[in-house]
This record gives structure tokens, sequence and C-alpha cells, in this order.
């Protein structure tokens, strides 16, 4: 029998401390004794009515892009971290069933785990890969703040025709 060669797979990088700081708090602060779960800030910003909470979690997570790119992780691997961070504030600003979502999905740990498995396996990021990046938190701060412009406009018709409705 042959032996089929595999090459070494290089070690996991390490996040910067900022970026480890930003998953724990988003993701893992405040850990149940007893377990190996914790809740971070995100679902429970998520509370916060009329969702200011979702769109501060989703801005702070984009942070997470600009390191996958600093560390050299393809644009390929960076669409799958966009598509989770999307995701999570997409279905995270839904009133509370988001707030479960976010605290079972951990989109920020998934991306933290994206950027230490594929970091420095492809060449420098150029102002095009920020430019997408950037055009990616537009796409996710609309995301988390479409169901407050919904909210709006939903409560400002019912206003309209409950104001039609006294002389």
């Amino acid at each position: 029998p042959q032996e089929i060669a595999v090459a070494p797979q290089a070690p996991a990088r390490e996040l910067p401390p900022a970026a480890r700081w930003l998953v724990r708090m988003l993701d893992d602060l405040i850990r149940i004794p007893g377990t190996n779960f914790g809740i971070g800030l995100d679902p429970i910003l998520g509370l916060i009515p009329f969702g200011p909470g979702d769109v501060a979690s989703s801005a702070a997570s984009t942070y997470l892009l600009f390191v996958a790119l600093k560390e050299g992780v393809p644009l390929a691997i960076v669409v799958r971290m966009a598509f989770y961070l999307i995701l999570d504030a997409a279905l995270g600003s839904i009133p509370i069933a988001g707030d479960v979502f976010d605290l079972f999905f951990r989109a920020n740990t998934r991306v933290a785990a994206l950027i230490r498995k594929h970091a420095g396996q492809r060449r420098p990021a150029t102002f095009g890969d920020y430019l997408f990046v950037a055009i990616l938190f537009v796409v996710m701060a609309g995301c988390a703040a479409a169901p407050i412009v919904l909210l709006y406009y939903l409560l400002s018709q019912v206003w309209d025709s409950l104001k039609a409705l006294w002389p």
C-alpha cells in the first residue's frame, strides 16, 4: 500500500487583541457557571427596543472583516464571513426570536475561527478589498436598520389612520 503525502497544515494564527476582545464582548461576555456557555452583548443589545443595539453590534462586527483582510484571509472566505454577519444582522433584528438566534448562532465566534484558520493564505489586501468590506458594512447596517424603518412606517400609518377617525 502506498502512503499519500499530506501537506502539513499551518497552525492557526492568533487574533489581534482588539479582535479577541470584541468577539468575547459580543458573544461570550458572561459565562454561565458550570457550563461552557456564555452570553455576550450581541443578544443583550438586541433587547433594546427599536433596534439601536442591533445596529451597534452589527457595526462593531464589521471590524472583524477588516481584520480578516489585514491578516491575509482569502476574499472568498471574507465573503463567507460577511454572509454570517449579514445573516446575524438580518435575523438578529427580529424582536425576541432574533435575540435567541444571536444567543446560539454566535456569528462573531464563527468569523474569528475562520480568521484563525485562513490567515496568511493570500496576497495583501488592496484598496478594492477594503472598498468591498465598506460596501458590506453599508449592507449590514441596512439589514439591521430595515426593521426600524419598517416599524416607523407602520406606526406612522396607524397614527394617520387613527387621526382620520377624529375630526
